[in-house]
């Protein structure tokens, strides 16, 4: 049988002064007073006295417990300390969640009805009042600090001065327990931390708080503005994914150096932990890609992989803004590229970025020439096998021949024109010849026209090979150059379950950090193609993408469309929903890509679109709200005779779940999830730190008032004060 609990006439006012414990005084007075046999007691027998004083101490305690209750879920408000957790630690933490296929998420508790009502309840208060009693949260703390300093300040000084006199000695102590009570209230915090940590304490308890991964399959979306908490919550699940042993890729257009150095640092732990446990040995798994330091980076190739010869195309052309898809220069670039790209991979070059780019340049006299020299070549072998002897001179003797009727030596132009001349009138029908047919017009094509149709693809492809940036991005298999650093590709990655930081650099050069990340959005999306195609198994592959307005594109969306079949999650980490719209130019693809996204994750947002799209998509739900009355009458023609009125109402109206104003309100590292089919959890995220930071963290918080800190830390090293 279910247990509802629904009770319509019940109403808590929890959030008032302690009403509970002022009874409780008043009945310890009348037992104490009783018992003492004083006053209009006196004549009482012992056993009545007893019993009345007995009485009155139980009443006392019934009251006393229920204002513990109150005072309690009152003292909640205060907040809850940060968690910190060391990075070697993390393992054990969240091993019971990965053997349950689980991602740790925090502390925290289910949003009900019931924390809609607190949360109405609370919004009626004055929030400076919460305030000034925080500033006395963890006094404790700072006493035990300021006695703590007394005690090493009198030890230094006893040993300085051995035999100075008593009063003099008197005299230090006085002073140094001044010193240390004006240190003590100067140490009581200001009101500086950021939004309403009253939020956290809306429920009688917090627990762990775990999503099934299964359910990260649907994507997640991470909202938040700038400094709520983003990286942290980063940090968190990228740590999880390493210690799963699942293949991982960071793409960060800010680069952030510590998200990049707690990667790197969660790859060593694992590893040390695998080789501890004797377990397999996961090898090198952390790969860095940086533009700015290119010294460190490996050399990635994000052409590498595609599932048709003209996907490369494709990507390249995306990158160019068009204001349709019908604009005749990029479709011309677009044609012009695949004719390029078509011809590498039939003479059996790699398509890179730079050599793309060189045949443009030169309206693909070079390439043109060598194509044509091995299609006209293989043609007369094809023709031999067929028919065991050429019908016609064979392709090198026509060459030779339009040569030696020329009075000096061709130029390579001029050599490029009798190849075109043959082809056009022997070799154009030949099996295959139509993308070879595409080649030579364009470079056929007028020069001047030509160079004006590619204005637009040049400068991106100018961005994208200048400097070190050419060898970082543009290589071949046979390449010799900088063999120093390591060559990848996405299917690299994965085929290892590796870990790859790309940092795109856009603070610096916006314009080259959004073509970079387009384009590994594109080859992500090429590689869960070819995986769902050609692959039976298919283990998970995590995609975290930070700022993701920086790099948003089409494959993108296919990548959240279609991707879930390959194995593949994404974690989309931005600060409105409108940046979508900005960086797709409409808000249809926006609503594609909000469409694609089963899971959210809201820390602080201040964007009123996005806070009406998060409350919007919840359900609402109805809360009591307890009216009080009151009025004076009086009659015209009666003016002695007065009468008053008083009642109280009680009835439910319909509101929000979640207020949007509540979005705005979350302190830092505090967010509000609402996962796949409807659950809603708030939580707080746990800070990682590495070993070798844990001593500096701890002096760092222990020394802040702001909050009061919990870790998780070594015995040897000090466990903070909770």
């Amino acid at each position: 049988m279910l247990n509802f609990g629904y009770e319509p006439y019940r109403f808590e006012l929890l959030y008032r002064p302690l009403y509970e414990y002022r009874i409780a005084f008043v009945w310890l007075m009348c037992g104490m007073i009783t018992y003492m046999n004083v006053g209009v007691f006196a004549s009482l027998s012992y056993q009545m006295r007893i019993m009345q004083a007995s009485v009155s101490f139980f009443i006392c305690f019934v009251f006393l417990v229920k204002g513990y209750r109150v005072y309690k879920i009152q003292n909640r408000l205060y907040g809850a300390p940060l968690e910190f957790i060391k990075l070697d630690k993390i393992i054990d933490k969240t091993k019971k969640y990965i053997a349950k296929d689980e991602f740790y998420l925090g502390e925290g508790y289910d949003w009900t009805p019931e924390q809609t009502q607190r949360a109405y309840e609370m919004l009626k208060l004055n929030w400076a009042e919460i305030a000034k009693a925080e500033r006395l949260w963890g006094a404790d703390r700072r006493i035990q600090r300021a006695i703590k300093e007394f005690k090493k300040e009198y030890k230094e000084h006893k040993a300085s001065y051995p035999n100075q006199q008593i009063y003099k000695r008197l005299d230090f102590i006085g002073a140094t327990i001044l010193k240390c009570a004006l240190h003590f209230f100067k140490s009581l915090p200001l009101r500086t931390e950021i939004g309403q940590r009253w939020i956290h304490g809306l429920s009688s308890k917090t627990t762990p708080i775990s999503i099934p991964a299964s359910w990260l399959n649907g994507h997640l979306l991470i909202l938040g503005t700038t400094g709520s908490g983003k990286t942290r919550f980063a940090d968190l699940m990228i740590t999880q994914c390493i210690m799963r042993g699942e293949s991982l890729i960071i793409i960060d257009p800010k680069g952030d150096k510590e998200m990049k150095d707690n990667a790197k640092r969660a790859c060593d732990t694992y590893r040390k932990y695998c080789i501890e446990h004797g377990l397999e040995d996961p090898g090198e798994r952390f790969f860095f890609f940086h533009p700015a330091f290119p010294e460190d980076s490996v050399r990635l190739n994000l052409l590498a992989n595609s599932a048709r010869d003209t996907d490369i195309t494709t990507r390249i052309t995306n990158l160019i803004p068009s204001q349709s898809g019908l604009d005749p220069f990029t479709a011309f670039g677009w044609l012009s590229i695949n004719a390029i790209v078509q011809a590498l991979l039939y003479i059996g070059e790699t398509p890179t970025i730079s050599s793309i780019k060189v045949h443009l340049q030169d309206s693909m006299e070079n390439l043109c020439s060598k194509a044509l020299d091995s299609f006209c070549r293989s043609a007369d072998q094809h023709e031999k096998d067929e028919k065991g002897e050429l019908s016609h001179p064979s392709y090198d003797d026509l060459f030779n021949q339009e040569v030696r009727k020329m009075k000096a030596p061709p130029s390579a132009s001029v050599q490029t024109d009798i190849k075109c001349l043959i082809y056009s009138t022997q070799y154009m029908t030949a099996p295959g010849a139509g993308n070879i047919s595409s080649l030579v017009k364009l470079r056929n094509h007028p020069r001047e026209h030509f160079s004006k149709m590619i204005n637009n693809m040049l400068p991106l492809l100018d961005m994208l090979t200048v400097g070190t940036l050419g060898t970082m991005l543009s290589m071949s298999p046979g390449d010799d150059l900088d063999m120093k650093r390591e060559t990848i590709n996405t299917m690299d990655i994965l085929d290892r379950k590796g870990v790859l930081y790309i940092g795109l650099d856009s603070l610096s050069d916006k314009m080259v950090g959004t073509a970079i990340g387009s384009l590994a959005l594109s080859d992500i999306a090429a590689s869960a193609g070819a995986i769902y195609n050609y692959r039976d198994h298919k283990n998970p592959v995590n995609i975290f993408v930070d700022e993701a307005s920086e790099c948003v594109n089409d494959s993108f969306i296919q990548i959240l469309n279609k991707s879930r079949g390959a194995g593949f999650r994404l974690m989309v980490a931005t600060q409105t929903i409108s940046d979508f719209v900005a960086a797709l130019g409409s808000d249809a693809k926006e609503e594609m890509v909000l469409g694609n996204i089963n899971n959210v994750l809201a820390l602080r947002t201040k964007n009123k679109t996005s806070q009406q799209w998060l409350s919007e998509d919840i359900p609402e739900t109805a809360i009591k709200t307890l009216t009080r009355t009151q009025g004076i009458n009086a009659l015209s023609t009666m003016p002695l005779f007065h009468g008053a009125t008083q009642s109280e109402q009680l009835k439910e109206t319909t509101a929000p779940l979640l207020a949007p104003q509540i979005f705005g309100l979350l302190p830092n590292l505090e967010y509000i999830g609402i996962f796949a089919g409807g659950h809603i959890v708030k939580g707080k995220l746990p800070i990682i730190i590495g070993s070798d930071e844990a001593n500096k963290k701890k002096e760092q918080y222990q020394s802040s008032d702001e909050y009061e800190v919990r870790a998780e830390l070594d015995d040897s090293d000090n466990d903070l004060d909770r």
